[in-house]
């Protein structure tokens, strides 16, 4: 039987990408990065513009210093007085500031990235609701509610806070799945939960516009011999009251 020489196979290669117009690589070893231009100019602007705007911010007080002065103490001159106002006074001010603006930032684009929406947002969809309304909790109810209230006033209003966002965050999620997690079911589900930990927790301060308990101040007499009979107590009204040495206003009933 006649051998039969084994026949070549060719496995075609596949072309090359060819290169985004107007996008380089930039490689450095192993990684590359695209390079993008107007995003690295965007981002130098914006770190000029935050960098002069915490010096400008450092310097306002009862002894201003100037912007100037202000970048000779960060970059390490200045006199003693100036280096402990800047650094140990006002910088970790403004750059507790500077981070808490950065991180609400971020968690903007975050939610809008997951839900593929532009309209989500921590303070739309109820997560900086639920983490105020685990801090109001705790500073109100903590500590007289139970084991659950000490076990969250021992924890502090931070972790509270974060508690209670998770919480919201979770339950959001939970209820917004149905085979899979769409953009819009996620933010209407999130606008209405927003409104239970918003209420709650003006509730529990106070502070709600239509509520009818306020603590107010206490009206002043304008009589010198008596202090006012009225104190400082939770009144649904406040009216004029005097002693029996004031005469009374016009118009009012004593």
């Amino acid at each position: 039987m006649p051998m039969t020489s084994p026949t070549a196979i060719t496995v075609p290669v596949p072309a090359a990408r060819p290169a985004v117009p107007g996008r380089p690589a930039l490689r450095v070893g192993p990684a590359s990065v695209v390079w993008r231009p107007r995003t690295v100019v965007v981002l130098t602007v914006t770190a000029v513009v935050l960098l002069l705007g915490v010096a400008l911010n450092v310097g306002r007080g009862e002894y201003p210093i100037g912007v100037g002065e202000v970048l000779a103490v960060l970059a390490g001159g200045g006199d003693a007085g100036q280096q402990f106002i800047v650094l140990e006074l006002r910088l970790p001010r403004s750059l507790t500031g500077a981070l808490v603006g950065a991180a609400l930032a971020v968690s903007g684009a975050l939610t809008q990235t997951v839900a593929r929406n532009p309209l989500a947002s921590p303070d739309v969809i109820g997560f900086t609701a639920g983490a105020s309304a685990a801090a109001v909790f705790v500073i109100v109810l903590g500590g007289g509610f139970g084991t659950l209230g000490g076990l969250l006033a021992a924890a502090g209003v931070p972790l509270a806070a974060l508690a209670g966002s998770l919480a919201t965050a979770f339950a959001i999620y939970g209820l917004a799945w149905r085979d899979g997690v769409q953009g819009f079911r996620l933010v209407l589900i999130g606008i209405g939960i927003n409104a239970m930990p918003s209420t709650s927790s003006r509730a529990g301060s106070g502070s709600g516009r239509g509520s009818p308990w306020r603590w107010r101040r206490a009206p002043t007499c304008s009589c010198s011999t008596s202090p006012p009979r009225s104190s400082t107590s939770p009144t649904r009204s406040t009216s004029w009251s005097s002693c029996a040495g004031c005469p009374p206003r016009p118009g009012v009933r004593s």
